[in-house]
């Protein structure tokens, strides 16, 4: 069996969870006896640059693309999987050949903001309706994802195969101490800050009332904070409390096991990888009750009432207080772990296409 996958993520993102995804299925795929083609002659894209280390120059979008739709229409494949929403692409595989789509989330869908539409995020949502209606067959990352695809499209459930991802993380990676600009511990926020789904609002009213009591500070991954940030941090008394760092993976899994606990207040996301982090790194991990969450989750974090920043107040001071029930959570986090490995994925994703072909 060969699948064939095209350049649109590889061409859109230098780093991401959704060209990682494509990047792991193209290495692991051909462990179990499927070929991949890819439609990429140059990239910028990290995950890429062992199997595609052309240098990445301006111009190389649209060889990509060229590259894409020569292979598409003249080598022999058994499935399509497009690894973006455009639908242009689609029109040049060979008719005969199934495609599958993976869908990761349905955050455009559900989150729409009245009165403040964005041209290129409805495009995404019309693109996405139309690749998900032409698809022989779907991936849903999780049964939270599964369940919006069949309540926002209508899809048949019986065109839907959920596959979990596995952690994305390679087993050879190694902790990168930090050089955090205080002593002693904090809790964690990995992430972006800006969509008011993520709820860091939310987390920042909820520590504000324990940190102190605690001596912790907060530490948060991405962007230095923004001016609107910092007042929002100063109006809760942690300005001088709360540090925002770029880091690469070892040092991300460094801050894990070194946290007091990780929060992830998010009210939406389609699989929620930083929980996957959080089980290996044994850091004890508190969730929003919400979206997929109970399902990746388990029994082995605590989860608070989002909306409710008493409710994390509570959960944050049970952790805090009790380092027993941390141990507790962070064995369960490691058995828990063991469910969602990569080769499964692979393995899932080789039986999804074989569905798809009729196999």
């Amino acid at each position: 069996m060969k699948v064939l996958y095209d350049n649109q993520v590889f061409d859109g993102q230098r780093i991401g969870g959704i060209s990682r995804y494509f990047s792991i299925l193209a290495s692991e795929l051909p462990k179990q006896g499927v070929d991949v083609a890819m439609g990429l002659l140059a990239t910028r894209n990290v995950y890429m640059h062992d199997t595609c280390p052309l240098r990445w120059l301006g111009f190389m979008r649209k060889h990509n693309e060229a590259y894409s739709k020569f292979l598409m229409r003249h080598t022999q494949y058994d499935v399509y999987h497009p690894t973006y929403y455009f639908t242009h692409m689609q029109r040049h595989k060979h008719p005969q050949v199934p495609m599958v789509v993976t869908v990761h989330d349905l955050i455009q869908e559900r989150f729409r903001a009245p009165g403040a539409e964005d041209a290129a995020l409805e495009q995404i949502r019309q693109e996405k309706a139309r690749i998900v209606a032409a698809a022989d067959r779907l991936i849903a990352i999780s049964e939270n994802t599964k369940r919006d695809m069949i309540d926002v499209w209508g899809v048949d459930e019986k065109k839907i195969d959920v596959i979990y991802h596995g952690l994305m993380w390679s087993e050879n990676l190694l902790a990168t101490p930090a050089a955090l600009p205080f002593t002693g511990g904090y809790l964690l926020f990995v992430g972006d800050r800006k969509a008011e789904y993520k709820n860091f609002k939310e987390f920042i009213v909820a520590a504000s009332q324990v940190v102190k009591k605690y001596g912790l500070n907060i530490v948060c991954t991405g962007h230095p904070f923004s001016p609107a940030e910092m007042e929002f941090l100063k109006q809760y008394g942690v300005d001088n409390l709360t540090h925002s760092f770029f880091v690469d993976e070892g040092t991300l899994l460094w801050l894990y096991r070194n946290a007091a606990c990780f929060v992830f207040p998010s009210c939406y996301e389609g699989f929620g990888i930083p929980i996957l982090e959080a089980f290996k790194a044994s850091c004890p991990t508190i969730l929003a009750n919400a979206s997929c969450f109970p399902e990746i989750g388990g029994d082995a974090v605590e989860y608070y009432e989002p909306g409710h920043p008493d409710s994390l107040v509570s959960k944050l001071t049970l952790l805090l207080d009790d380092s027993e029930h941390c141990d507790a959570l962070r064995k369960a986090g490691q058995e828990r772990l063991s469910q969602f490995g990569i080769e499964k994925m692979a393995t899932a994703t080789k039986e999804c296409y074989k569905r798809a072909v009729g196999k």
